[in-house]
């Protein structure tokens, strides 16, 4: 069977995960899942300062170009869950939470 490839350049990461759960195969280097802060997941978005969410968004898409490949990842994690840790601990790097906010360590 051929592989299915999708070359995705829409700002709307909503469509962007639909493609891979459609089974889509992205073609590296053609897919960042986050462009924009406003494209983070509201979790995100709504609880970090603007430049953890930065350190997060950089973190992600690194990750996820980074840990592509299967076997690079750990406990049979998706790209997307391995890709969300690395941008946590990254942000945790910097960042720890006190009295409910995010700030600057």
């Amino acid at each position: 069977m051929r592989e299915k490839t999708a070359f995705i350049i829409a700002d709307d990461t909503r469509k962007k995960v639909a493609a891979l759960h459609a089974g889509l195969t992205l073609a590296k280097g053609e897919y960042m899942p986050y462009d924009r802060l406003e494209d983070l997941p509201a979790s995100v978005r709504d609880n970090l300062p603007k430049h953890a969410q930065e350190i997060y968004k950089e973190a992600f898409n690194s990750a996820w170009e980074e840990y592509e490949d299967p076997q690079k990842r750990r406990d049979d994690a998706s790209l997307e869950e391995t890709a969300h840790k690395v941008a946590w601990a990254a942000v945790k790097h910097s960042y720890e939470k006190k009295d409910g906010e995010w700030v600057e360590k």
